[in-house]
């Protein structure tokens, strides 16, 4: 039997941001961990909140999940709430980026575009890893059905490593529903760092905002209904 201590606000981990933004399965804690992430803010724990925020609506179960999650540290309690960073976008990555690599090197890319921001990279290699990092997706994508048969369904980020196996230049695709970005990161990287969860809950944030704005903006185009007049 799972028992819920209530008063405390559900926070994703970097554990729980990584596993959100690189994993390809659809399971329970898969759903719970992308949940949290689109959140504003951090949920508080009670019965309900649980129910919604699991789908599932056995209260055992459902903290049972909650349980879980905690087992594979991909969530942590607080005593109280967080709200996703709100700073401009360039300032965060300006005090984030460089943290997500031992040698400060990092490129963060959307699909398609030049680089969203980089550290520690010359400008033009930073825009030619970012492009690079695209077409070893394109690659990796390909090969999906191989990936499986072998058990590495999941595995999906390259690097180019040392004789030891150490990566020198690693490259992760980041995926939020139905937009992907690249990171390509120099040197050993450090997700487990608050920033990254932080960076991860920006973007995921900064993508409903905008999905928001442009339902909005196409609803505003829709004619409206006439009403006649008696």
């Amino acid at each position: 039997m799972f028992s819920l201590i209530e008063d405390i606000y559900l926070h994703l981990t970097p554990a729980g941001a990584y596993r959100a933004v690189t994993g390809r399965g659809d399971d329970a804690l898969d759903r719970l961990v992308r949940t949290l992430l689109r959140r504003a803010d951090t949920p508080r724990l009670t019965i309900a909140e649980v129910a919604e925020l699991t789908g599932e609506p056995d209260h055992q179960r459902a903290t049972g999940l909650i349980y879980q999650a905690q087992e594979g540290a991909l969530v942590q309690g607080l005593d109280g709430p967080a709200r996703a960073p709100s700073e401009p976008f360039t300032e965060l990555t300006d005090r984030t980026l460089s943290g997500l690599s031992d040698q400060g090197q990092v490129v963060l890319a959307p699909d398609l575009g030049p680089p969203l921001a980089s550290a520690g990279f010359p400008t033009d290699g930073a825009a030619r890893l970012a492009a690079l990092s695209r077409e070893l997706d394109d690659l990796t994508s390909r090969y999906d059905r191989l990936l499986d048969e072998i058990g590495q369904r999941g595995g999906t980020s390259m690097a180019l490593v040392d004789r030891l196996g150490v990566s020198n230049l690693g490259w992760w695709p980041l995926r939020f529903a139905d937009r992907r970005f690249h990171l390509v990161i120099g040197g050993l990287p450090r997700f487990g760092q608050p920033e990254f969860a932080e960076l991860m809950w920006a973007l995921a944030r900064g993508l409903d905002r905008g999905a928001t704005a442009q339902r909005s903006a196409a609803e505003g185009l829709r004619p409206r209904r006439q009403v006649r007049s008696a």
